[in-house]
């Protein structure tokens, strides 16, 4: 896991491009827990993470994951904001950190038109899924889940100003019911921010069976839905990972650090 030292000196980096959203003051609770729980999971796996932000969730991500790309749409969604700042290049200042670590300035509806390209079998979404419009869900559903046994979402339990979709995927409940039914199996683990009860939640997803239409779909494009058919053994064998491994991740960073607040 990210030190407090280093957490520091990115922010001081990301500074130079704009305000900075992932100061430890905001995220060092969330990250921790993310590690606690989710980071073993990730072991040798090729992760796709959705509004990577300025990537402190893939700079970590990367220390035990095989591959990982972060699809961040940066300022092309905000430019109607005055507070313009462009988490994408912020992300690019992240990825001198690792070397497995890639980023692409790309919107869901553009990573949906390159996602055969992209060589993936677990997503992560923190704080971003509850942003996406419902045609972005449709996407999500049609060309990115499929290719995951394995989906990882952070949850903010708040109410948003802006409604985004017609999911209300702001209340965690929301979200177990909808990946539930896209064939997974779901875990909720709650967290606690600054002493908040359920502030935030951990939803892990592993997939054991295919959801009626993607099982429709594939029997259209006459392709084989065994290899993700009730899966049970696989399950098991990340449940067992996820308990035995031991975590290597250290200790979560204490500092307020620099950057101006966002949203």
């Amino acid at each position: 896991m990210i030190t407090d030292k280093k957490w520091k000196e990115m922010v001081k980096k990301w500074e130079k491009v704009g305000p900075v959203y992932q100061i430890p003051r905001r995220s060092r609770d969330r990250l921790k827990h993310f590690c606690d729980n989710c980071l073993p999971l990730l072991k040798r796996r090729e992760v796709l993470e959705i509004g990577c932000n300025a990537g402190v969730f893939g700079l970590c991500i990367s220390e035990v994951a095989e591959k990982y790309m972060g699809i961040e749409p940066g300022n092309k969604i905000s430019r109607k904001k005055k507070n313009k700042t462009d988490y994408f290049e912020q992300a690019l200042i992240t990825r001198k950190e690792s070397k497995k670590m890639q980023f692409l300035n790309y919107t869901v509806k553009e990573a949906c038109g390159v996602i055969d390209e992209i060589k993936f079998d677990s997503l992560v979404m923190c704080y971003a899924l509850y942003h996406l419009s419902d045609k972005e869900i449709d996407l999500l559903k049609e060309k990115i889940l499929p290719r995951c046994d394995l989906v990882i979402i952070q949850n903010r339990e708040q109410p948003r100003k802006t409604k985004h979709n017609s999911y209300a995927f702001y209340k965690s409940k929301n979200c177990v019911k909808f990946f539930e039914g896209q064939g997974y199996k779901v875990e909720l683990i709650w967290g606690e921010d600054r002493g908040t009860k359920k502030a935030f939640s951990e939803i892990i997803c592993r997939r054991v069976q295919w959801a009626p239409d993607q099982l429709k779909k594939l029997k259209d494009e006459k392709r084989d839905a065994k290899p993700f058919n009730m899966m049970k053994k696989v399950v098991e064998k990340i449940e067992n990972q996820g308990k035995t491994e031991e975590n290597k991740a250290g200790e979560a960073p204490v500092s307020s650090g620099p950057g101006t607040p966002q949203g």
